[in-house]
């Protein structure tokens, strides 16, 4: 099997197999956006815990965001976090491109956002349920969900054009029209 076979196999891969057609551009803008969005959105967890470790004089800053994730917290970060995704992989581009493996993503949001609430609302309902495994399960899955967020950005970026390929398309277009009406005359 040569090396374009295995490139093509490997691209039909669901999930990851994109990733192979997407580029270093692709991959810092995402990174940039992913960065972004996370810190923005946890800065709520991280100022707690910053209050935490300073009002309860607790010796470290993990330790203090920690104590604010312990009931299930996480959960809801996560499902907030992973919402406008589905718009992200269901919208219609201008480019005709449809998202990678759309039916795959969907199903493991859709799979994540209601364990997620399941288990946070039965950690509200029997506060004995074991926070370990809270703990855990929601850790767990919100690397995952974070995973499955950058690859939303990843592949969104790939399928945007870049516009100054395009603006740069459309002049090349004018000029090439340009010498061709200057020819005619």
């Amino acid at each position: 099997m040569d090396y374009a076979a295995l490139k093509r196999n490997a691209e039909r891969f669901p999930l990851f197999g994109r990733l192979l057609k997407c580029t270093l551009k692709d991959h810092t803008s995402a990174f940039v956006e992913f960065l972004t969005t996370v810190l923005i959105s946890f800065l709520p967890i991280l100022l707690a815990g910053l209050g935490s470790l300073l009002y309860n004089n607790r010796a470290r800053f993990l330790d203090s965001v920690a104590s604010n994730l312990q009931n299930g917290e996480l959960f809801l970060y996560l499902t907030a976090l992973l919402a406008p995704v589905f718009f992200t992989v269901v919208k219609k581009r201008s480019t005709g491109e449809v998202f990678p493996h759309e039916i795959v993503h969907l199903f493991i949001y859709i799979a994540i956002m209601v364990i997620a609430a399941y288990v946070f609302a039965l950690r509200r309902v029997n506060p004995n349920f074991d926070a370990i495994s809270i703990s855990t399960l929601q850790n767990i899955i919100f690397l995952v969900g974070l995973v499955l967020f950058y690859l939303v950005l990843v592949y969104n970026n790939s399928l945007v054009p870049d516009p100054t390929l395009a603006m740069r398309e459309e002049e090349d277009t004018f000029t090439a029209s340009v010498r061709e009406h200057r020819r005619v005359q």
